[in-house]
């Protein structure tokens, strides 16, 4: 069964939103000594909001596609198109910017992202939201 659109879309938002909010509470402890820094790494451009929008575009359109597997192929799956698009994402964005080795920068904060939990937590919101993904059908609207 095919996931509905409802369901798709607050599934690739709670594992987007959710993943990007623990790796910023782990960056804000890493930089508890220097706040401020913090802050000019955590804000410094509005392209920021480009990365939870592709990802959640990304991850609603493959759960509207694709049936929910198994808990964890589907968590699976779902963690490499997050890691896919924010190695796009974040390619993209340094290249944009000028920056003379843009892949580098972008398996560099792949690296950053494992090191601040974002994507262990994506997995993990994955897997935890997969009963969100499985359409249920009642006995009553199968007419039994």
């Amino acid at each position: 069964m095919i996931t509905p659109w409802r369901s798709a879309l607050s599934y690739a938002a709670i594992v987007t939103l959710a993943s990007l909010a623990v790796g910023q509470v782990v960056s804000i402890l890493y930089f508890a000594l220097d706040f401020d820094a913090w802050a000019k790494e955590a804000f410094r451009s509005p392209d920021q909001l480009v990365f939870p929008a592709a990802a959640i575009a990304v991850l609603t359109g493959v759960r509207m596609r694709l049936p929910a597997l198994s808990r964890w192929r589907t968590a699976v799956i779902d963690t490499s198109l997050y890691t896919f698009v924010l190695l796009v994402v974040e390619i993209t964005r340094a290249a944009v910017a000028g920056d003379e080795q843009p892949v580098d920068w972008g398996f560099l904060m792949l690296i950053v992202a494992m090191y601040n939990l974002q994507l262990p937590a994506a997995l993990g919101l994955s897997a935890w939201r997969y009963e969100r993904l499985v359409p249920v059908v009642s006995v009553r609207a199968r007419g039994w």
